[in-house]
């Protein structure tokens, strides 16, 4: 009679801890809705403003070139990285 006992003690302990698991995989999917809804909104913000990642990175990479190779000094680098990142 005392292992029965000692059993069902056992399974109320983990049956106890069902809300927890519970709690824990509703945080787990409302992490992902967040992430999802983040970068849903980030494409619709470059779709709605014309542009899109390759467009901004290949003027960024001509900047680059363009200050590495000595043709611009470095406050029309930043100033134009800037101008790219935030048009």
């Amino acid at each position: 009679m005392g292992i029965r006992k000692a059993a069902a003690h056992m399974m109320d302990g983990m049956m106890g801890m069902g809300w927890l698991w519970m709690a824990l995989w509703g945080l787990a999917a409302l992490a992902v809705l967040a992430l999802a809804v983040f970068v849903g909104a980030r494409f619709l913000g470059n779709l709605a403003a014309g542009r899109n990642g390759s467009e901004i990175d290949g003027a960024e990479q001509e900047v680059r070139r363009l200050y590495a190779a000595g043709q611009i000094d470095r406050e029309v680098y930043l100033q134009r990285l800037d101008d790219l990142r935030h048009r």
